[in-house]
Formats: C-alpha cells, structure tokens, sequence
C-alpha cells in the first residue's frame, strides 16, 4: 500500500511515535517533548501555523520545565476524571 490509499497515515504515525518517545521522566524533558512530536511522517503536523503551539511548549518548557512536567503528569493521569484533566 502506498500513501494513496492511507492518505491518514501520518495520523497514527504521529500516535505511534509520540507513545513510542514520552518519557515524563527523562532529565531532558523539553529535548524528549520535541522528539515525541517529530518523525519523518508526521512532520508536516508541526509546519507553518500549526508550529506555534508546539514552538511555544518548547519555549515555556525551557523556563518552567518541572511545572510544565507536573501539568502532563496531571493530564494524563486516567485515575482523575477527564473534565477536570482538560479544564
């Protein structure tokens, strides 16, 4: 199969890949948030416009790296109720 028939490819790519690098406790926690959303693939998610979220996370992640590791940690805690993660 070719990228023709799955044109959603770079989706579950990105999915992948991101699953495959979080570390929430690597040391280099703003190196290893930039590699989760990096790969040949799903590159194109992280271009023009769409880059600035992650541009910004980046830039936040240099100043207040433990408060932003303690936010994911709070997001992605399934033991608390998802409104409350996301709100």
């Amino acid at each position: 199969m070719g990228r023709d028939e799955l044109p959603n490819l770079y989706m579950w790519d990105a999915q992948q890949h991101f699953a495959q690098i979080w570390d929430i406790e690597r040391l280099d926690f703003d190196i290893m948030y930039a590699e989760s959303l990096h790969s040949d693939i799903s590159n194109r998610l992280w271009t023009g416009v769409d880059y600035h979220p992650k541009e910004s996370m980046i830039t936040f992640l240099r100043y207040e790296k433990e408060f932003i590791r303690s936010m994911f940690r709070d997001l992605f805690n399934e033991g608390k109720d998802l409104q409350m993660r996301i709100s």
